[in-house]
């Protein structure tokens, strides 16, 4: 309520009445009535029934104002006013006006009745407490018609506030905060839709399953921010190349969704399919820094189901084997693809319990020279044999720890073995160091660096005799961001190496910024050497390669003495496969050759070193 009392206070007045004398009833009315501003706010609550803390702010703050004003002449503020109207609003705000009036006419008399009181009490006439009431029902009849009208504008404004604001909270419910795309509950209801119809009109529905490869190392490596922004720009791209009828949705993470309706053949949900690959595989530019991503894409059709929770699990166990495949493809979903799915949340289940009851195995595989085929060094391999399910492959076991997180927790666990068997051997007399395969999402942030200062003094192993492997395909998603965090694992002393060489698409003038030591050549050119000369071509020239910038190469996958004559005639220093021995656990290595040959070897080369790969398999 607002007060218009300043133009009512030379209000009309008995012909008789001594002004001053009126002058000085109206200071003592209006300083007792401000003081007792409480007093009337109850009474005019107890009136109308109502025990509401905001109203009662409101009758107490207009009550001074009017006791003030009798008092000093000084009439209310536009702040107060806004106040006392947005208190009553508040307050009041599901009455209609004639309510407010009727409130408003209860609160008055409460103010006339205080003010009778209060003249009695201080001797003042009948006239004069009559010619002040007259002032204040003048200045208190202009203040209601005010009142009215800014209640009824403030009531209709917040009500509009109060509209807009439930649309937007009906829209968030069931939209994804990040990207703007519906979720999983809009995407659920508008699937159900699309399968009710298409099985009224005998159409086809599919659903792609989206998930993003490579997305956890733009993460870690550029920060959670940049990742942020990549997924907005994936939800671009990917809004670019459906149809107006399409749903494109967000489950969470670099998961989504896109359902396509009114299919007259599987052809068209393909499509749709490798659009999306194309449009996601394109660089991206994230804070002036170049970055890239794949998809994994499964595809469900309806007609063996007509549940949206059933497809979508379909086009999800589809999506694990395109992931599984290699990523950056789709594949079509296939009914043994359930049986597959339920294994790999099984085996999530018990990989977990595996790595935090150090139930994984490290498995030893040594690594010879080409010269003379002395013993140098060893790869130590994780291994995981599970009571129920028996040996679980790390081609298997390896990519789940990379997506579920727990491969930080198994780097360490190998890294914190190997290096203590390292320097076991060391005590023996053997001069070996260790390597250990970490994935390239580990190496961001400062925790491996501390990781690996503290195990090596733990373990007693020198740094010089610890070597790091990394994955050539893991870097290259981010090379630029891994050369600090490349540099500051060099500067603790340990060598690195660049594992898998060959099939990570790498630039050879981006290798020239990593501080490696050594390459290792991956399997299958190895594999491959002796069947074509095409394959030999090749390897020698990165043989050459990395000679010329003064680095080892290790050829990986060696099982013939025709491929180990290649591999010497390439140049190659060093070699491990299954022609001398397969990997096998720590107390089994005193049964290989005399580590004196390989004591022997070291002294004349310089120390070896043993590699120790957490992720990689023989």
């Amino acid at each position: 309520m607002s007060f218009d009392l300043s133009r009512s206070r030379t209000g009309t007045s008995d012909a008789d009445i001594d002004p001053l004398e009126l002058e000085a009833a109206r200071v003592e009315l209006g300083r007792v009535l401000a003081a007792r501003a409480a007093d009337v706010a109850r009474a005019a609550l107890t009136r109308t029934k109502e025990d509401d803390p905001q109203q009662a702010i409101v009758f107490d703050l207009a009550t001074e104002v009017v006791g003030r004003w009798l008092a000093t002449g000084e009439g209310a503020s536009n702040e107060e006013m806004a106040k006392i109207i947005d208190r009553a609003v508040i307050a009041r705000g599901s009455l209609s006006v004639k309510a407010f009036v009727n409130e408003f006419l209860s609160w008055r008399r409460q103010i006339f009745s205080v003010l009778e009181e209060e003249a009695g009490h201080a001797g003042i006439s009948d006239s004069l407490l009559h010619a002040v009431c007259r002032v204040v029902s003048h200045g208190l009849d202009i203040s209601l018609l005010r009142s009215c009208r800014q209640f009824d504008e403030e009531r209709e404004r917040l009500a509009a506030e109060l509209s807009k604001e439930q649309a937007k909270l009906a829209h968030d419910a069931v939209h994804d905060a990040l990207t703007g795309l519906p979720n999983r509950t809009l995407l659920r209801e508008r699937l159900a839709h699309a399968l009710a119809g298409a099985q009224r009109h005998q159409e086809l529905v599919a659903a792609l399953f989206i998930d993003l490869d490579g997305f956890k190392a733009v993460n870690d490596g550029l920060g959670h921010d940049a990742g942020d922004k990549m997924l907005c720009e994936v939800a671009r791209r990917l809004s670019r190349i459906v149809r107006d009828t399409d749903t494109l949705a967000r489950l969470g993470g670099d998961e989504l969704v896109i359902v396509c309706e009114r299919l007259t053949s599987r052809t068209a949900a393909v499509a749709t399919a490798v659009r999306a690959l194309d449009a996601i595989s394109e660089p991206y530019i994230i804070d002036g820094r170049e970055a890239y991503v794949s998809a994994s894409i499964g595809i469900a059709l309806n007609g063996r189901s007509q549940d949206a929770e059933a497809l979508i699990a379909d086009a999800d166990a589809a999506m694990y084997l395109a992931k599984q495949r290699g990523g950056s493809r789709y594949e079509l979903y296939a009914d043994e693809m359930r049986q597959a799915v339920s294994r790999r949340a099984t085996l999530v289940q018990h990989l977990r319990r595996a790595v935090q009851q150090d139930e994984i195995e490290v498995h030893y595989q040594p690594v010879n020279s080409v010269a003379d085929s002395s013993v140098i060094s060893f790869e130590a391999l994780a291994r995981w044999t599970h009571p129920e399910l028996g040996e679980v492959s790390p081609l298997e076991f390896i990519p789940l720890a990379e997506e579920t997180g727990l491969i930080r927790a198994l780097d360490c666990a190998v890294l914190q073995r190997a290096c203590h068997q390292g320097a076991q051997w060391r005590e023996l007399g053997w001069e070996v160091g260790i390597s250990v395969n970490v994935s390239p999402t580990h190496l961001s942030g400062p925790s491996l660096e501390r990781t690996v200062r503290s195990v090596l003094i733990e373990s007693g192993l020198p740094a010089s005799a610890l070597t790091l492997e990394i994955t050539e395909s893991g870097l290259i998603k981010d090379i630029h961001g891994m050369v600090d965090a490349l540099d500051s694992l060099a500067r603790v002393g340990v060598k690195l190496a660049l594992d898998d060489f060959g099939v990570g698409g790498s630039s050879f003038s981006y290798i020239q910024l990593l501080p490696v030591s050594a390459i290792k050549l991956d399997r299958s050119f190895v594999r491959d050497l002796v069947a074509t000369s095409r394959t030999s071509s090749v390897v020698e020239a990165i043989v050459a390669f990395a000679h010329t910038l003064g680095l080892a190469v290790v050829a990986e996958g060696v099982e013939s003495e025709e491929v180990l004559d290649e591999v010497r005639r390439l140049r190659c220093q060093q070699f491990q496969g299954f022609l001398v021995a397969p990997p096998a656990p720590a107390e089994a290595i005193r049964s290989l050759p005399e580590p004196s040959r390989a004591r022997a070897a070291g002294s004349q080369r310089g120390e070896a070193h043993i590699s120790v790969a957490s992720s990689v398999t023989h």
